[in-house]
């Protein structure tokens, strides 16, 4: 019985560390991807509040950002400073380059 018992925790133990590292290997990227999801949220909200991409990039340039837009922005700028992933990405992968943006 006891060397059945000991084969059950060696088992249990493995499963536990195969697990772990498991978890530990893929939640930065989920993390990512999280940023991701909640950058290209407030961005589509940004864009339907001043009217679509380009009048919200014009908007921007120009200093001109409704109040309801620089919320938005000063929320997207919250995302970037936790998720620093995001400022690096190409814009074909986020929908805009966040290093031209007005923020700040």
């Amino acid at each position: 019985m006891e060397k059945g018992q000991k084969i059950i925790i060696m088992a249990s133990i493995a499963i536990i560390a195969i697990t772990a590292i498991a978890i530990a290997a893929l939640s930065p990227g989920a993390f990512d991807d999280q940023c991701k999801q909640k950058a290209k949220e407030i961005l589509n909200n940004l864009y339907s509040i001043e009217g679509g991409k380009e009048e919200f990039l014009k908007s921007n340039s120009q200093g001109l950002l409704s109040n309801g837009g620089q919320d938005g922005l000063q929320n997207l700028e919250k995302v970037l400073s936790q998720c620093p992933v995001l400022k690096s990405m190409p814009e074909d992968e986020l929908g805009v380059n966040v290093s031209a943006l007005n923020m700040g």
